[in-house]
């Protein structure tokens, strides 16, 4: 089990609650967030998502305390998708001695993941600083109270995310949940920010529903394509029933480009 320690709610906060993701494997994360806000204590590899019934809206990356769950599954997914790699796929060292980004709608469980397994440093780009300030950077410093200067921690929009380094893996849900026009930039923060042998995760729906400025996952793909410097590979899929699944697609570098 990942390390936890006593929360100290400040008045600003008081509605959020300590919380633990129990993933396949039996690792469980616990960390900091809107009461109620993730629909889930547990994942398995094929569990079933439900359709949401509310209209799906771009929110920054983070959470407030009237969001709704849909991003949530997106974290669900990349985290219990890290685990079945270690478990099932049996790569113990994935995140040994590697530097993470997470980026996206962040809410730090991907990085206490990492860090739990071995990671030298994380850095978390939240694009708004309440949710970095009340949810993130608790969950972070109450599970790795020692690890402070292996944690980076920064917020805006994502033009202000720090990728003046590389980063060995970067985990990304919902990074996509964006108006398409943003499509350009994500593809430069990638390029700017993987190594050569690096992997990225995106976690994202297919398209997301009633929101007509944002772009799908075959924008995406079809930008990946145009400029031929990453492969994307689609590593997960959620139920083929659903009207939007959901996918997980890793991207690594063109080597060949």
């Amino acid at each position: 089990s990942i390390p936890a320690m006593v929360l100290s709610l400040t008045p600003t906060a008081l509605q959020s609650q300590v919380s633990t993701l129990t993933l396949e494997s039996g690792t469980a994360i616990s960390y900091i967030a809107a009461a109620g806000a993730n629909p889930r204590s547990e994942t398995k590899a094929h569990y079933e998502y439900h359709e949401p019934t509310y209209h799906s809206r771009r929110r920054g990356s983070g959470y407030t305390m009237d969001d709704d769950s849909d991003d949530w599954e997106g974290v669900n997914a990349i985290c219990q998708l890290i685990d079945t790699i270690m478990h099932v796929e049996r790569e113990y060292d994935f995140f040994e001695n590697k530097n993470v980004l997470e980026l996206g709608f962040c809410t730090g469980l991907p990085s206490v993941l990492a860090l739990a397994k071995g990671a030298n440093e994380v850095a978390v780009h939240c694009q708004t600083k309440p949710s970095l300030e009340y949810f993130v950077r608790p969950t972070l410093h109450r599970a790795f109270p020692s690890l402070s200067a292996n944690i980076k921690l920064s917020s805006g929009d994502l033009i202000d995310a720090r990728v003046s380094n590389k980063f060995d893996i970067i985990l990304a849900p919902e990074l996509l949940n964006c108006p398409r026009d943003q499509y350009d930039e994500i593809h430069a923060i990638l390029d700017r920010g993987l190594t050569d042998d690096g992997v990225c995760f995106i976690s994202s729906r297919t398209s997301y529903l009633l929101n007509n400025s944002a772009g799908s996952l075959q924008d995406f793909l079809t930008l990946l394509a145009k400029h031929r410097k990453f492969v994307p590979l689609i590593r997960w899929t959620s139920r083929s029933s659903d009207l939007h699944p959901r996918q997980i697609i890793q991207i690594t570098r063109n080597l060949n480009y």
